[in-house]
């Protein structure tokens, strides 16, 4: 069909760049696991993107993309309230939520609580850590967003099923973003441990790096912005169409499509 153009917006802007909602499941009716892809400072013109299949429960509902009062932009679940992932324009704060099986037992805390929680800044990371015991097993992904003149993005990682990580102050793990015209950091998180060996999860890191090595390093005549991100998107569609969806299925399978400008 005809390409969508992006919306002209300000620096730090997010939005909803697929249509649809969540992936269909594979043949035998066996859903693909819920993935993010974190994109750091893996293009030159595309300094933070995130991919999002939400494919684990397929029959969940989602909203659209819901901008607050205090400049967070989200993702909202109607069943529990809260979110997986969203972005605070103020603060320059991203973050994304997957689930490590089991579910939330009755009384328990949805684990969106604790996303809407870093980012509002009710919680620091610190404090995150302390109450994670709280809730079903998490896997969250914290990202600062550079805020001024030299200072880079700084990524965090915690979790509450890793048994090696007992200790609250060694519970947050700081992920190195490498440096570099050909650094940056692409890393995907799934249902599992993300120190732990998956199958599925090197193969569509390579694949989303030459994704985006596949992509313009500069804007030319008649190619913009928007061009660039229909032309990414569809790339990394296309990679995640590969763990299992139906062929034509690309622009469903990356549930949400997230852009900080620079």
């Amino acid at each position: 069909g005809a390409r969508r153009r992006r919306r002209a917006g300000p620096p730090c802007e997010l939005e909803l760049g697929i249509e649809g909602s969540r992936s269909r499941s594979r043949a035998g009716g066996v859903a693909a696991m819920c993935l993010v892809v974190l994109c750091l400072r893996a293009h030159p013109l595309l300094p933070l993107l995130l991919f999002d299949g939400r494919d684990e429960w397929l029959s969940r509902a989602s909203q659209q993309l819901v901008r607050d009062g205090d400049g967070v932009i989200s993702a909202r679940d109607p069943l529990a309230h809260g979110t997986w992932m969203g972005f605070n324009a103020k603060t320059g704060r991203l973050v994304v939520l997957t689930n490590v099986g089991g579910v939330t037992r009755p009384g328990q805390p949805s684990r969106g609580a604790l996303v809407d929680g870093l980012l509002s800044g009710a919680w620091s990371l610190q404090q995150a850590a302390a109450r994670r015991a709280d809730f079903a097993p998490f896997n969250i992904l914290v990202v600062d967003v550079a805020g001024g003149a030299g200072r880079a993005p700084r990524a965090y990682y915690l979790t509450n099923s890793d048994p090696d990580k007992a200790d609250d102050a060694a519970a947050v793990e700081e992920v190195v973003v490498p440096e570099g015209a050909d650094g940056g950091l692409v890393l995907a998180m799934g249902n599992d441990l993300l120190r732990d060996e998956h199958v599925k999860c090197p193969t569509v890191e390579r694949g989303v790096r030459t994704a985006l090595a596949a992509l313009p390093r500069a804007y030319g005549d008649g190619y913009g912005e928007a061009e660039l991100m229909d032309e990414a998107r569809d790339r990394v569609g296309d990679v995640f169409s590969q763990r299992g969806h139906p062929p034509g299925a690309a622009a469903r399978s990356v549930a949400k499509f997230f852009y900080c400008g620079r």
